[in-house]
């Protein structure tokens, strides 16, 4: 690694701004833009730079750059191993008109067409780690894109390792395509890419996205902030199309379209073909919380724990009716998902179904999700567990369900129901009534018998349960919100024949051939959901 001699000027303004003089060490200052561009740049050798570009020119691999505050009207494109460190939010890549109208663009997949065009390109030899951090894009200077540039990202890593730290993307929005505030593209490499501690606000398309086999992917302890009511619908995070890793700690928020003709709904965080960690994050008022969907054949392993997911604050009728919490589903007929959904809180409540696993029925997709779905805690969705086609062996177990409605007056909003509504709600045996109405178990379309739904707590729903499925759907050994049992005299248990004419929660079965096993169920509501039963 080179020395470079640094100036008393260059020692005095670092040292303001915290940072220090190391051998290897090249310094950007805006400041030190005189005159009109393009700026004479470190013409005694010095290590001192005007430009970022500039400085990147100049650096040997694994040399470090340290930006100080200031705002560069330039494109940055990183072509080998380093590290850019900016002085916080307050060191500005902005981009204005004429430098956006010469863009050099790029293509996201080799040998594709150069349509891409982006403010920070980071590419480099196979086995490269370029690290950029604490510093702002914001794009809301750009003019046009050059000739054929279609498509806009904030930053694009394409093909290296490395990190993404502490970075604020703004105001992608330029293009006819994709506009994304920071993408990922492995670009058939192995590579690393972390992703923390960064703010993504005012994009087109998706804020942060990750793809390509090849790529392993942290994204971490970011921000990011949708903008509600707009065409095309935006995306959070999305990690798929081969690309594997996490997706931890995140806050996304105010993901919201507004009534299309055809349904788009807008979607927090998305998983696509991939295997993934979905851990601790917070997913509030986006129209569907958590989608994964599996469009590719093989065996994927699927982890969603400890989110917390709430899309209250939708009950807005400029915008189109919301997704689900967390929706689990295949579209390749050899595609199989073994998924496990625990500990997640949906208590802040939604429209639509808080955990749903397979599409509708008049779809008829393909593919197999299996696992275990436990320990969640539920209230207020029109659904709580939805099991649609492509269920196959899937536990349901420990999780508090609760207020499930859908407000009993045949309209498309929520209502915020007092678990006293069941006692309103008559269902005719013979089919559904022109009442429509929700519950915590909801299944349709699938034949039933590798579920297991017990030692639930099904409570205060409009109805506990209803079987819509092939065959006799085992809810046995649940604690249905009175130690009477269910309520439900039109359908006696398919095993033992006892009447559910009980207090608790109301159950419901529609189609031929479909059935429910109840008894035995829990006599008191559990602290601990220990199994204690009572029936024949």
């Amino acid at each position: 690694m080179r020395r470079r001699a640094i100036s008393l000027w260059a020692v005095i303004m670092l040292t303001a701004i915290g940072f220090s003089v190391n051998a290897g060490t090249l310094v950007v200052n805006a400041a030190w833009q005189v005159g009109t561009a393009p700026f004479p740049e470190d013409t005694d050798g010095d290590g001192d730079f005007a430009t970022i570009q500039a400085a990147v020119d100049a650096a040997s691999a694994r040399d470090r750059i340290e930006i100080a505050t200031g705002v560069y009207d330039e494109q940055v494109i990183v072509d080998k191993s380093i590290t850019l460190i900016g002085s916080g939010i307050e060191t500005i890549l902005r981009p204005g008109p004429d430098t956006s109208e010469a863009f050099e663009l790029f293509n996201s997949s080799p040998g594709g067409d150069r349509i891409i065009a982006s403010p920070l390109v980071c590419f480099g030899p196979e086995g490269s780690e370029i690290v950029v951090q604490s510093l702002q894009v914001d794009c809301s200077s750009l003019g046009q894109l050059p000739e054929g540039g279609k498509g806009l990202q904030g930053i694009m890593f394409i093909g290296t390792s490395g990190k993404i730290q502490d970075v604020s993307v703004s105001h992608v929005n330029a293009g006819d395509l994709s506009a994304n505030g920071i993408i990922l593209l492995a670009y058939d490499r192995i590579v690393d890419v972390e992703v923390s501690n960064c703010s993504v606000s005012d994009f087109r398309s998706a804020a942060i996205k990750a793809s390509n086999a090849g790529l392993n992917a942290s994204i971490h302890s970011n921000t990011v902030t949708g903008t509600r009511n707009t065409m095309p619908v935006q995306i959070g995070i999305q990690l798929g199309f081969g690309a594997t890793g996490s997706i931890v700690e995140n806050e996304v928020r105010d993901i919201a379209g507004p009534k299309p003709e055809i349904m788009q709904w807008a979607m927090g965080i998305v998983v696509v073909s991939s295997d993934v960690e979905v851990l601790r994050n917070s997913v509030v008022d986006c129209q569907s919380g958590i989608y994964c969907v599996f469009i590719h054949p093989g065996e994927y392993q699927l982890q969603i724990r400890e989110n917390v997911i709430s899309s209250s604050g939708l009950e807005d009728p400029e915008l189109a009716d919301c997704g689900n919490g967390i929706w689990v589903t295949p579209f390749s007929s050899r595609a199989v998902v073994n998924v496990a959904i625990e500990d997640n809180d949906l208590t802040g409540g939604g429209i639509g179904s808080a955990i749903q696993i397979g599409e509708m029925p008049r779809k008829q997709p393909d593919g197999l999700v299996q696992g275990s779905i436990k320990g969640n805690q539920i209230d207020d969705w029109y659904y709580g567990l939805s099991f649609r086609t492509t269920t196959g062996a899937v536990t349901a177990s420990a999780n508090t369900i609760g207020m499930c409605s859908l407000g009993g007056t045949g309209e498309s909003g929520p209502a915020v129901q007092l678990p006293g509504i069941t006692a309103d709600i008559s269902i005719d045996p013979a089919g559904f009534s022109e009442e429509p109405f929700g519950s915590a178990i909801y299944v349709t379309g699938v034949s039933v018998d590798s579920i297991q739904i017990a030692n639930n707590i099904l409570a205060g729903n409009q109805v506990g349960v209803i079987n819509d499925g092939y065959g006799i759907l085992d809810v046995r050994e649940n604690w249905w919100g009175d130690p009477t049992g269910p309520d439900g005299p039109a359908f006696p248990d398919a095993n033992s024949g006892a009447v559910a004419g009980g207090l608790g929660d109301k159950i419901f079965c529609f189609g031929d051939g479909a059935g429910l096993a109840f008894d035995p169920w829990l006599v008191e509501e559990p602290d601990t959901l220990a199994i204690e039963t009572e029936g024949s």
